[in-house]
């Protein structure tokens, strides 16, 4: 049987100086980076206390308003936005009017059925009536013929 040896050696469980040393230096390197990013990251807050009195400064910025919720319009028909009655960011009430949309087409049928009820009610009124003045007419043409009818008998009875 062969022994082989070894020139290592063993230690019983302690840490050498150097690496303890080394461990040291590691943990403090790994505070100050943990110090130094919470340092730079975190924003600097002053406080103060609210006092009453007249405002001497002025503040400006600029930056967006979102609105809490965002809601679609529709309209029933189609059609082109002809009047906006209200503004971005004006509060409006359930069933206000926002805007008013026109389609040409509806425009001219209403304009059309407007059209057809005038005439409707001038034919059902006796003094503009264009059908009731021209039954007048014909009525009065077809009286003076029998009228002339009449004369014109009278004339032969007494002739013969």
């Amino acid at each position: 049987m062969q022994v082989i040896s070894s020139n290592r050696t063993r230690t019983s469980g302690k840490i050498s100086a150097k690496s303890l040393v080394v461990i040291s230096v590691v943990t403090l390197g790994l505070a100050c980076a943990v110090l130094g990013v919470r340092w730079f990251v975190t924003p600097v807050v002053s406080v103060t206390r609210v006092t009453t009195g007249p405002v001497v400064q002025a503040f400006y910025a600029t930056g967006t308003v979102q609105p809490r919720r965002e809601y679609p319009i529709k309209s029933n028909t189609a059609g082109v936005v002809s009047k906006v009655l209200v503004d971005k960011g004006d509060s409006v009430q359930p069933g206000q009017l926002l805007a008013v949309v026109t389609d040409p087409e509806l425009v001219f049928q209403q304009a059309k059925a407007t059209a057809e009820l005038e005439e409707k009610r001038q034919r059902i009124n006796a003094q503009t009536s264009p059908v009731l003045i021209d039954f007048d007419q014909q009525i009065s043409i077809n009286q003076n013929r029998v009228d002339i009818a009449k004369r014109e008998f009278d004339r032969l009875a007494r002739l013969g």
